[in-house]
């Protein structure tokens, strides 16, 4: 079987990964372990700084900075402004959730990001996305047939003992 292009379970490279990845394949046995929101960073000097909240309208007419095209993220952001019929041009595309913050911090733009990836930077203020329904799902992942395996199986137990996150508490 060919392997997925998200992981490389399949080629033994890996017995189990954690990735934001949808788990599509049915080859494999997937456990969520969080989902986050999307947030907006904006430079701390925006005109939104101050703001409780934005929607993806206000972001793309400050000028949305993207990610590429295989973040998980970026494929979030982008069903998202599909779903708002908001069409616009990158002022930027960036390879990176570091060079997404760096970017941000320079003034270059705004951008969007799942709350759990962003640690902070001095100069850039976050913000909830009012009109986004999305979430970025983290899971756990292994190959089912080997999913069973006392080792990977322990593992999964210990996840699912994992409080949920902030911001699955806050649902």
């Amino acid at each position: 079987m060919p392997r997925p292009a998200s992981n490389g379970l399949h080629a033994a490279s890996a017995d189990v990964a954690v990735t934001a990845a949808a788990a599509i394949d049915a080859r494999l046995h997937a456990q969520t372990l969080r989902e986050d929101p999307l947030i907006a960073l904006v430079h701390g000097c925006s005109a939104l700084v101050g703001r409780k909240s934005v929607s993806f309208a206000m972001l793309a007419e400050q000028g949305l900075i993207f990610r590429e095209s295989h973040s998980a993220t970026q494929r979030l952001l982008a069903g998202e402004l599909q779903r708002h019929a908001i069409s616009c041009t990158p002022t930027l595309t960036v390879d990176g959730r570091e060079a997404m913050v760096e970017a941000v911090a320079a003034g270059l733009g705004v951008g969007v990001i799942a709350a759990s990836e962003y640690g902070g930077r001095h100069g850039i203020s976050t913000m909830p996305i009012s009109d986004c329904r999305v979430r970025m799902t983290i899971s756990l992942l292994a190959p089912r047939d080997q999913a069973a395996s006392r080792l990977i199986g322990e593992l999964f137990t210990v996840a699912r003992t994992l409080p949920p996150s902030a911001s699955q508490r806050a649902r």
